[in-house]
């Protein structure tokens, strides 16, 4: 007689995480380090395939420059945009993709992206997946760091982190992951940002591409780790 293992409790198991990490890094309120709604904004683009530093790196020089706003950003010549943001990589498509953003807050929201924050999250969210280069990704980052509404940001690192630990969804889109986390935390802003920047930190200084398992606080209920490196 074959025994038929229990379905994992998910909302357990991804709270424990947290908590974990949570222990472990402590709070993450700086992670997303920007002054305004509008410079998260550019974060999320200017950081697309690349690294945060190199995105902050072409940030300050945006900032350096006196081109922090939409108005601004779009009134520059595009070359002298594609120089500024050049430490990002990708620059002429994300200086097309930032002129986008820039035209759609100037000619929906008063050039104000702090007037998006009114706007429902269902309708905000779509009206940005509409615009080109903005993919769910970028743009649940704007709605939860820009905007302040609460959904999870599936990345790279979240999607790494969590099949190490054996804790994903039957299917592998966006969505899949997204409603995956949504259906098993609590419906919070501030516990979701906490979240992402945690996971975030914890791929960057031990879960990384070559993980660095000795130590990990979440060794115990790791799968990858208990294949690969217990016996170490």
């Amino acid at each position: 007689m074959s025994l038929i293992p229990l379905p994992k409790n998910h909302r357990k198991i991804i709270q424990s995480i947290y908590n974990t990490l949570h222990t472990y890094y402590g709070s993450q309120d700086a992670w997303w380090p920007s002054e305004t709604s509008f410079e998260v904004i550019l974060g999320a683009i200017l950081t697309q395939r690349t690294s945060w530093h190199n995105a902050q790196l072409a940030l300050e020089n945006l900032k350096a420059y006196g081109t922090s706003s939409p108005s601004d950003l779009d009134r520059l010549p595009k070359e002298k945009l594609q120089e500024l943001i050049y430490p990002a990589g990708f620059f002429k498509l994300k200086t097309s993709r930032i002129k986008t953003i820039c035209q759609f807050i100037l000619q929906n929201y008063d050039g104000n992206a702090e007037n998006m924050k009114k706007i429902p999250f269902k309708k905000v969210r779509m009206s940005l997946l509409d615009l080109n280069g903005i993919g769910p990704e970028t743009a649940d980052a704007i709605v939860l760091y820009s905007l302040e509404k609460p959904t999870f940001v599936i990345d790279e690192y979240t999607k790494r982190l969590f099949l190490r630990l054996g804790v994903f969804p039957t299917g592998n889109k966006y969505n899949d992951w997204q409603n995956f986390f949504i259906n098993n935390i609590d419906s919070d802003t501030v516990f979701s940002q906490q979240y992402h920047a945690l996971i975030v930190e914890h791929c960057k200084q031990i879960c990384s591409k070559r993980p660095l398992c000795q130590g990990c606080p979440l060794n115990e209920i790791c799968d990858y780790y208990q294949d690969n490196c217990e016996i170490l």
